[in-house]
């Protein structure tokens, strides 16, 4: 960098809710939500886009630390609440269950690195 260039940082946490659809319905659930495509192909794993699920805007993730097909919803953090009854809603019809960060933290890398409920 230049010496006449500068950098700022901004904590920005507190602007965004991340809700986490993990699990083999997963896609099953999402891909009705949005126009993206959802598909293996159309967003491979470890990939990041912003996509709209119903009404909210999300930078979408595909990962997972449970094994899992999986995808984190980064969105603003005022439409938290609507993204997570927009899954709710969708998910009804399948084995959606909402999990907490407690049995995540046992499973995938966390439990096999021994990170565990450090992470």
């Amino acid at each position: 960098m230049a010496e006449d260039e500068s950098v700022q940082v901004e904590d920005v946490t507190s602007h965004y809710g991340c809700l986490a659809l993990w699990g083999p319905e997963a896609r099953t659930i999402l891909a009705p939500l949005t126009d993206a495509d959802m598909s293996a192909g159309g967003f491979p794993y470890l990939r990041a886009r912003p996509i709209n699920v119903g009404p909210v805007p999300c930078l979408a993730q595909r990962v997972t630390f449970v094994g899992e097909l999986g995808w984190e919803l980064y969105c603003p953090a005022e439409f938290t609440e609507a993204l997570w009854d927009t899954i709710v809603t969708a998910g009804r019809p399948t084995a959606l269950f909402r999990a907490g960060t407690g049995p995540s933290s046992r499973c995938g890398w966390r439990r096999a690195t021994g990170c565990g409920d450090r992470t």
